[in-house]
């Protein structure tokens, strides 16, 4: 089985349950907010189908310990292997409820 690109399980808030996949209506993984505002979910397949078309990875996090930054690479180096989008890791006081840690923003460039 591929790797999705999603954080570990509990870190960040996923699709629902029940959401499917825009493409093909599998069980929804991974969750894209479009920068208009409209969303759109992803299975495990469809999600790595744009891997390769990543530009930039940022880390919003509200845990600034050498352990979270190690956790983030350890993430990317999982997930992504040898393709190398540029990253940054953010700091931030919080994030859209108290019990999150973690958002992973993905930017990708490529054909529709």
């Amino acid at each position: 089985m591929t790797p999705t690109l999603t954080p570990p399980a509990g870190t960040v808030a996923g699709p629902a349950a029940d959401e499917r996949c825009d493409r093909c209506s599998a069980a929804g993984k991974l969750r894209l907010t479009l920068a208009g505002g409209s969303e759109l979910v992803f299975c495990g397949h469809h999600a790595n189908r744009y891997a390769e078309d990543l530009v930039k990875i940022t880390f919003f996090t509200t845990d600034g310990s050498p352990e979270a930054l190690k956790l983030s690479r350890e993430i990317r180096a999982r997930k992504l292997g040898d393709l190398a989008p540029s990253s940054t890791f953010l700091v931030i006081a919080g994030l859209a409820g108290p019990d999150l840690k973690v958002e992973i923003e993905g930017e990708a460039v490529g054909a529709a």
